[in-house]
């Protein structure tokens, strides 16, 4: 065995853990080159240039995505018009046509 059970193991984990944060915001503050109120006038500044960045991509994805369902309403429409004047056809066809078409459709039922 190596002189200590899982329980001191335990403890001297969490033990470096917080000496190492401690250490590290000790460090951070002395080395800092800025002042506190520099750094997040700063990172103020850098997330409203984020938001402003974003905003501009939404816009121009959200322009894009209009323009794609323009053009597949505008095919929709020409579709629609297409169908609209095959029926039309169907129904200007000659009435004897049509007749016909009817005694088939009673003889066969």
């Amino acid at each position: 065995m190596n002189g200590y059970d899982g329980m001191d193991r335990k403890a001297y984990i969490a033990l470096g853990v917080v000496v190492g944060t401690l250490a590290g915001v000790g460090l951070g503050i002395l080395l800092a080159p800025r002042s506190g109120e520099e750094t997040r006038a700063r990172m103020r500044q850098r997330a409203q240039l984020a938001k402003q960045k974003a905003q501009e991509q939404f816009a121009a994805k959200r322009e894009m995505a209009m323009g794609v369902l323009g053009r597949g309403a505008g095919r929709t429409g020409e579709v629609v018009e297409e169908v609209v004047e095959e029926l039309d056809e169907t129904v200007a066809q000659p009435a004897a046509g049509r007749s016909t078409a009817t005694r088939r459709r009673r003889s066969a039922s």
